[in-house]
C-alpha cells in the first residue's frame, strides 16, 4: 500500500499509513517510502525514511546507497551531509561502481574522520570483504577484516 501511494505521489498519506500501522514497520516499508521520495524529490521525508531504515538495519550498506541515489536524483548533495559523513557516501558509491573486488577502495578526506564513519568503515570492510583506505588530515586508516591500522587510536 505504501508503495502504491508513493508511486501516486501521495507521500504524506503513505507516511501517515506507516506511522499508524499496528505493527512496527520494517525496512522494506521505509524503503518503499524512500524510493517514492526519490521519485518525487521530497528530500526531507526521504531523509526521515532513511533514518528509520538505518535504525532497523545499521549495517546494511544499501541504506547509504539509497540515500546517495536520492540526493543525486534531487540535483545537489546537501552541504551538511558532505561536511559530516562524506566517507559513508564515498564508501557506498565505491562499492556500487567498483568492478575489481580485489582493489581497495581509496578515499581522501580534507578533514579528520569522525568516530561514526570510522566504525562504519570497519564494519563494511568486514561485511564486504574489501580493504578500505581513508586518508584524513592526520594519517592513513587502512581498514581490513573489521579492524583499522590505527587500532582505534587517532
Amino acid at each position: 500500500m505504501v508503495d502504491l501511494m508513493g508511486r501516486a505521489g501521495l507521500l504524506s498519506d503513505a507516511y501517515k499509513l506507516i506511522i499508524s500501522m499496528p505493527m512496527k514497520p520494517n525496512s522494506g516499508v521505509w524503503g518503499a517510502l524512500m524510493g517514492a521520495c526519490k521519485k518525487h524529490n521530497n528530500i526531507e521525508l526521504g531523509k526521515e525514511a532513511f533514518d528509520n531504515m538505518l535504525a532497523l538495519e545499521p549495517l546494511d550498506s544499501r541504506n547509504y546507497l539509497s540515500l546517495s541515489n536520492m540526493y543525486s536524483s534531487a540535483g545537489e548533495v546537501r552541504e551538511d551531509m558532505i561536511n559530516k559523513h562524506s566517507e559513508k557516501l564515498a564508501i557506498a558509491f565505491g562499492l556500487m561502481v567498483s568492478a575489481n573486488l580485489r582493489m581497495p577502495l581509496v578515499i581522501t578526506k580534507n578533514l579528520r574522520i569522525c568516530g561514526d564513519c570510522h566504525e562504519f568503515a570497519k564494519v563494511v570492510s568486514r561485511l564486504e570483504g574489501r580493504e578500505i583506505i581513508i586518508r584524513d588530515t592526520k594519517r592513513f586508516h587502512h581498514f581490513s577484516n573489521g579492524s583499522c591500522s590505527c587500532r582505534d587510536y587517532w
